[in-house]
C-alpha cells in the first residue's frame, strides 16, 4: 500500500509540473489574452470493456454489459472564451464482463487517471475537448481473487469528449458531457501473454489452444458525464504603480 501511494504522489508531482510548464509556453503563445481559472467537479458513468481480439472471435466468449464509474475533479486555464486547457484527477471503478461457456466472468479495475485535455469552446456553450489520459492501477480483480500483477502498472489513453452547459450563472456552471477514452497500450503485463491466459482470456478449447496467438488487450470506455464548475480567479495586470501580472479572485 505504501509503494502505490508512493508511485501516486510521483505521478501527480510530475502531473504538476509538466501542468505549470505548460501553462507558462500557452500564456506567452497566446499574449495578452486574459486568463482564468475555475475548479470542477466531475461524475461520469457509462459503457466499459477491455477489448481481446482471441476472445471477440472466441464462440464460447460472450461480452456482457459492464460500466465505468468516474469521479474527481478538475482544474482549467482559460486563455479566452473559446479555448482551454484542462486537467483533471479522476478515480475510475472499470469493470469487464464475458461469459465463457455460460459461466460469468467479471473483472474489476480500479484505477486513477490523470487527463490532460484541450477545450474548445463553442459561442453557443458546447465544447469539444481531446487530448491523454495517464493511468496507475491500483487493484484488480478477477471473480472477487486479486489479480493486480496480470496487469501493467501505468497506461497511456486517447480521450475525445463533447458537452454542451446546461444551467448556472455568473461564477457557477453545470455542463452535460460525452466522453470517449480509449487505451493505447496492452494492459496486460508481459508474464501472462502466453497460453496460459490471463483474467481477460484464456484458451478454453482444444481448437482455440491449438490455434492460440498472443492478442493485445485494450480497455476502452463511453460516460456521461456531468460537471460543476466553479469559476475562482484571473490573471490581471498590475497598475503602472505595481508592475507585472497578478492573481485576483472573482
Amino acid at each position: 500500500m505504501f509503494a502505490q501511494a508512493t508511485w501516486n504522489y510521483k505521478l501527480l508531482i510530475l502531473f504538476m509540473r509538466k501542468s505549470i510548464t505548460l501553462l507558462f509556453v500557452l500564456s506567452a503563445f497566446f499574449g495578452k489574452a486574459q486568463i482564468w481559472f475555475d475548479l470542477g467537479a466531475k461524475l461520469g458513468y457509462g459503457p466499459s470493456m477491455s477489448f481481446n481480439k482471441n476472445s471477440f472471435n472466441n464462440l464460447d466468449y460472450s461480452y456482457k454489459y459492464a460500466g465505468a464509474f468516474l469521479y474527481g475533479g478538475k482544474l482549467s486555464v482559460n486563455f479566452n472564451p473559446n479555448h482551454a486547457i484542462v486537467g483533471e484527477l479522476l478515480f475510475n471503478q472499470f469493470t469487464h464482463a464475458v461469459n465463457v461457456q455460460g459461466n460469468p466472468n467479471k473483472v474489476n479495475l480500479k484505477y486513477m487517471q490523470i487527463p490532460v485535455m484541450y477545450r474548445n469552446n463553442s459561442d453557443n456553450g458546447g465544447y469539444t475537448e481531446i487530448g491523454v489520459q495517464f493511468t496507475t492501477l491500483n487493484s484488480a480483480q478477477f471473480n472477487g481473487a486479486d489479480v493486480t500483477q496480470q496487469f501493467v502498472k501505468s497506461n497511456y489513453d486517447a480521450v475525445l469528449g463533447f458537452g454542451q452547459y446546461i444551467g448556472g450563472g455568473n461564477v457557477f456552471g453545470l455542463n452535460l458531457g460525452l466522453r470517449i477514452a480509449y487505451t493505447l497500450n496492452d494492459v496486460i503485463n508481459a508474464d501472462y501473454r502466453t497460453s496460459l491466459g490471463n483474467a481477460i482470456y484464456a484458451p478454453n478449447n482444444a481448437e482455440s489452444f491449438s490455434n492460440f496467438k498472443y492478442q493485445a488487450t485494450h480497455n476502452v470506455y463511453v460516460a456521461a458525464t456531468l460537471e460543476l464548475n466553479f469559476d475562482f480567479g484571473y490573471l490581471a495586470k498590475g497598475s503602472n504603480c505595481h508592475k507585472g501580472t497578478r492573481f485576483k479572485m472573482f
